[in-house]
């Protein structure tokens, strides 16, 4: 997405983010799933439990709605995003 933004000199505010609205948790389940780990070790916390130096949002998820409308390289879901990832990790 961001080489067709460029290629294409697409201005103004664009979110680039995958497809899937996912949490940190869920997205750690999905990885531990993947490699065959123990999902059990996973443990869920609150964000505001969190000793950050920096503050985090609840939500960081973005709106790629205008990048859905707009590129020819659409958003991936998280899966896709997923199998991608580790079929390049394994080479």
């Amino acid at each position: 997405m961001l080489i067709e933004v460029a290629t294409r000199q697409i201005t103004g505010v664009i979110h680039l983010a995958g497809a899937t609205r996912i949490s940190r948790y869920n997205l750690a389940e999905l990885v531990a799933e993947k490699l065959s780990l123990d999902k059990k070790l996973l443990i869920p916390t609150k964000i505001n439990e969190m000793d950050w130096k920096a503050q985090r949002p609840k939500d960081s998820s973005l709106d790629v709605t205008f990048a859905t409308e707009i590129l020819n390289e659409k958003p991936q879901k998280i899966e896709q995003s997923l199998e991608l990832f580790f079929s390049e990790f394994q080479k």
